[in-house]
This record gives C-alpha cells, structure tokens and sequence, in this order.
C-alpha cells in the first residue's frame, strides 16, 4: 500500500495554483464590484448584491483553504462574518462599513499577488537578518465597536506585516471571530521598534488604546515551537480537494498561446511566399491549391487572435474601487461610469494599457472634477461624473475617459509652455488651441512645484503618449473650460499580426501600420512648400508638416513625382514623403532586439514571403527635424 508524502502533497496543490489564481481574481472582481455597487443601492437590490459578495467570499474562503492558504482563509471568514451581519439586517450599509470591506478585498488582492510572486500567502516574508525582540501589546477597542473581528484581524494583519506573532490572549481564532471583550494582548518578535508597532496600528478605525511592554522571554524558543506548530497544522492542508468531474473549458497559458501565434505567424508568411511563387512560374494547380490554403490560413489565425481577444471588463472592473478610494480620500463626490466592458480587446494590449487608463483616471478625479462646493458655485450638481467607455471602430477599440469638470485653460498651457522654456512666447502665439492642448503630451510640462490648476494633468501624460503609440495607437483630447474633458486611446485589436502599407524609399521598402495611415497624395518637389524653414503642404487649405524619409539614408530627391503618406500621431497629422506606394500587405510583426530597441522611428521588422526583411517604422517617434531640407 502506497503514502502519500509531503512532496507529494506539494506537487498535487502546484498543479492546480494558476486554476485557483485565476478564479480567486474572477470571484474577487465580483466581491468587490457587487461592494462598490452595494453602497448606493436600492433596498430591492440590496439583498441580492449582499448575497452576491456572500458567495464570492465563501468561494474564496474555500479554495484558499483546499489550497493550504490559512491567511486568505481566515480573511475570507471575517468577511463572511461582516456580510451575513448585514444580511440578517442586525448591522447597516453605511460607507465606513463599506470601508471595512473593501479593506479586506485590498488584503485579499496583496495576498493573491504575494502567491504569485512567492508561493505563500503570509504578508511577512522577512528581510535582511536584524536582532529581534519581543513585545507584548496590549489592544483595547472602542466598546462602540461594530465588528470586533474585523478589528481585531486588522490588528493581527499589520502586525504579521512588522514582525512575527508569537502567542494571543485569548487564541487567534477567538480574536478573529469576535469571541473577546473588546481586549485582547499580543506577543510580537519584530526587528522594528514601538514606533513601527504604533504605526501599524493607527490607520485601524474603532482601537481606543494600545500599551506595549517587553517581556522576558526566549523568543528563539518560542518562535521555533510556533514555526513548528504551524507546520503541523498546515500539513493536512496541502492536499488539493478541488477535483473537476468534467470541463466545458480549458485554461492555457499566455506562453503557450502566444507560442501558437508564433507559429501562424510564419503559415502568414509562407502562405505570400508560395502565392508569389504561384504567380511567377504561373502553376494552375498551386493557385488554385493556395486559394484553399490561404482561407484556412485566414480562418486559422482569426481564431488565434480570437483566443487571445478578451473583454476590457477585465480590467475596466479593478477601476471603481480606485475612483471610490480616491474620492473619498479628497472629500468630493463622483459618479463613475463604466460602458462597454462586453468590448474585447488583445489581451496583451490591454494589460499594456492599464497604467494608462489609472493616469488618465486619477487626473479626472484629483484635477478634473471640482469640489462639491466648487460645483454648486458654477451651477453644477454637486456629485460630479466621469465615464470611462470602449467602443469598437472597425480594426480599432477606442477607450475614453471623460469627466464633467473643469476642463483644460489653453491659455494656461501656453503659459506654462513659455515659463518652463519649453517653447517661445512666439510659438505659443501661433499656436492653435488644438496644437497648444498638444503640450501637454511635452516631456517635463508639469513639475512637482507647479501649483496651477491644470498643472496635474500633465503629469504621467507623456508616459500615456509613449505607451499608447507603442501599440501602434493614438491619443486624442477634447475639452471646453468648466464643461469637461475627454481623452481618447485609439488601439488596434492585436499587435501581432497586422496589416500594413508597404512604401519605397530609395529603393529600399519600409512597412507602416495601416492603424496609422489616414490617406496616400501624390505630390510633386514643386508642390512643397517652406514655413519657418520647414517643409510643408498644403492639402484642403491645411498645412501639413511633411516629413522626407529619404533623409534616413542622407539623400536628397531628384524632380520625380512622390507621394506623401498622411499618418496620424498624437502631435496632429504629417506626411511621410516617399518614392512609392507599393500596397497593402498582412505581417508579422517582430520585435527588436537589444541593441536596437533605442533607434527612434523603429518599431520592429517583418519578413515577406520572398525571405526579404523590412523595417516597421513607428510613426510616434520619428523626429521631424531629422526629415526637413534634405
């Protein structure tokens, strides 16, 4: 008869990590939505949503403890205790309430990203080797204290986070389900001092007095028998009870997708290769062969960019705590709004966008939005509202986030622009208000000691440029003074496989992501002209800046007619003067290597069918310097 030994054990629960990682973040998505709706909700739906998070919670609690997860397990166990509180109507919804939820959802996030990075749930992970000693403190609660277990595993939290608990009167369990007299003592080994031990404990609501004393005590011993305490303990928890009887789905990792991806990536690329040859040496029987080739190929790699498509929902969903934190943190009062979380997007591109959307988001609440009493002076309603929305647009999803608030002074930007030296009093002058809105997108625009009352939202704006055109997108802003403002990230569907103009520039082809061409003119030398030593066209009565790829290889042009490709960047439209326009083409996309990824206007290589490679030129980083009088 076979055992079962520890390893064993440990194997069986590894396998299943990335299942239970990934359903604790879905049903940890839904706890904390149905808490952020819970707050304004209806008494007809009240119930609902407490039920809701109820069971989201139980959910947790019982996969953390399959798992072995003892933290997230007694977390999940105080939540319980809170929501069925309130289900039972002998508590109230009430915003600190609320509070005290999405505190533990918060804890319950850190823990799932400790697992992640570490393997455990403990929030004490250790650092560098520094003498320990012990502390007995002493934690009294406000007698008014609605839910002493919350309390007290909060107290029990911070200090796991400083240091090592050693004993509790009366025992952990007891303290975390309430079962005390609003006191309870700790015994702590930490390398911190009282300070640290204080600190911990002074952003925790409803704690009337802490006293902390140092026993004499060896906490080597103690600590060895509670280290091996534990270990006991945990040891029957490490087997995995999670056993599925049957699957309608299958997980796959990013990797192994992205493998495939790979792989139709280069079918792509042969597909053209076998078409030319098909053309050349005119065979009958590969082009017919082929037009059953390339619709399987076609279908095949639609479904792969399926696969990796995923709802914004995803990560729209993390968005509502944040504004609600903030808000509350500045005393004002929003509606958050979100709209077309069902949108898919590249899975890859949308992971790439959040810290984005957190800047655009934070700027609409810190800057954007006015104070209550700011807003009633204006005639407003006192709760302000910010939309955050994703629509899809043919080969594009565009993502926009836009609040009714102050909006953007050109004015001021001018200003700003001039006082900093980033540009003259002469060209803030002449700049449009729509080129003048542009600066905000300047590198160092906003520093840390500007005051004004725009000054914030250019914080982090250049950075939500850089990564937007990164993905081969746009960034777009629109404001009016006291009505509002709304950004707009104009984003492919995927970047892995796109599709592209293919260009001749003294003799040599260059690829440009379709996503970003807006028109093709033909041109001729003559037609350009030369404003404030640039070269420019006039196209519909519009200046356009013109940009001479031919200055890449340090040629001039000769008479011939050119055409200029019209593409969008954040900065307004250019046109990017070539030789030809050879066509449209689908390719793979292939990132640069080290030593490449700092030459400006690269943003990667493609192959052909016929083995040749070409440059993707990235249009957000092309110096329009570098392109005029050649």
């Amino acid at each position: 008869m076979s055992t079962e030994t520890d390893m064993d054990r440990d194997i069986d629960v590894t396998r299943y990590m990335d299942a239970f990682l990934e359903e604790t973040k879905e049903h940890l998505q839904t706890l904390t939505e149905s808490l952020i709706e819970l707050e304004n909700a209806d008494d007809a739906s009240e119930q609902e949503l407490l039920n809701r998070a109820f069971r989201a919670a139980h959910t947790i609690k019982g996969m953390s403890a399959s798992m072995g997860f003892r933290n997230m397990e007694q977390m999940c166990h105080s939540l319980e205790d809170i929501l069925d509180a309130l289900r039972n109507g002998n508590e109230n919804v009430t915003p600190d309430v609320i509070d005290l939820l999405l505190r533990y959802t918060t804890e319950l996030e850190e823990a799932v990203t400790r697992i992640e990075d570490t393997g455990n749930d403990n929030s004490n992970n250790g650092s560098a080797k520094r003498e320990k000693r012990g502390y007995e403190i002493r934690v009294l609660l406000d007698r008014a204290c609605e839910f002493k277990g919350a309390r007290g595993f909060l107290v029990l939290k911070n200090l796991e986070e400083i240091g090592e608990i050693i004993e509790t009167v009366p025992s952990r369990e007891d303290i975390e389900d309430g079962r005390f007299e609003y006191e309870f003592r700790v015994l702590l080994s930490t390398e911190d001092g009282e300070e640290a031990i204080k600190d911990a404990l002074s952003a925790i609501a409803e704690i009337k007095n802490v006293e902390i004393s140092k026993p004499n005590l060896n906490l080597e011993k103690e600590q060895g028998l509670k280290a091996g305490g534990d270990k006991d303990k945990n040891k029957d928890k490490n087997k995995n009870k999670n056993k599925e009887s049957g699957m309608k789905s299958l997980r796959i990792s990013t990797d192994k997708l992205d493998k495939v991806v790979n792989l139709v990536g280069e079918l792509v690329i042969n597909k053209s290769r076998l078409a030319q040859l098909g053309t050349v040496y005119k065979i009958e029987e590969l082009d017919s062969t082929m037009a059953i080739v390339g619709r399987t190929i076609s279908d095949l790699q639609y479904e792969v960019t399926q696969m990796r498509m995923i709802p914004v929902g995803y990560v729209f969903n993390r968005f509502p705590k944040l504004v609600r934190d903030l808000y509350r943190t500045l005393g004002k009062e929003i509606e958050f709004v979100v709209e077309g979380k069902e949108i898919e997007l590249d899975k890859t591109i949308l992971e790439e966008i959040v810290d984005p959307i957190v800047h655009l988001i934070r700027n609409a609440v810190d800057h954007g939005i006015e104070s209550p009493e700011e807003r009633e002076k204006k005639g407003k309603k006192r709760k302000g509202t910010i939309k955050l929305k994703a629509t899809r647009e043919t080969a594009h999803v565009i993502i926009s986030v836009e609040d009714d608030g102050r909006g953007i002074d050109v004015a001021k930007l001018r200003a700003i622009a001039v006082a900093k030296g980033l540009i003259t009093a002469d060209e803030a002058a002449r700049l449009s208000d729509e080129e003048a809105l542009n600066l905000i997108f300047m590198p160092g625009f906003s520093t840390a000691e500007s005051t004004t009352e725009i000054s914030g939202r250019g914080v982090g704006m250049d950075v939500v440029k850089a990564k937007v055109e990164m993905l081969n997108g746009s960034v777009e802003i629109k404001t009016m003074k006291n009505e509002g403002t709304r950004v707009l990230l104009k984003l492919p569907l995927t970047t892995a496989i796109i599709r592209a103009l293919i260009v001749e520039v003294c003799g040599r082809k260059f690829a440009i992501p379709l996503s970003n061409v807006c028109e093709i003119v033909g041109i001729t030398q003559a037609e350009m002209k030369s404003v404030t030593g640039k070269e420019v066209l006039i196209l519909r009565d519009s200046v356009l800046p013109l940009f001479r790829l031919h200055s890449l290889f340090g040629q001039k042009m000769d008479g011939k007619r050119l055409v200029a490709v019209v593409v969008e960047r954040a900065e307004g439209r250019i046109g990017l003067v070539v030789d030809a326009a050879l066509g449209q083409q689908e390719i793979v996309v292939k990132p640069l290597g080290e030593h490449l990824q700092s030459v400006l206007g690269l943003g990667g290589f493609t192959i052909t069918g016929d083995g040749s490679v070409i440059p993707i030129l990235d249009i957000s980083s092309l110096s329009l310097r570098s392109g005029v009088g050649q």
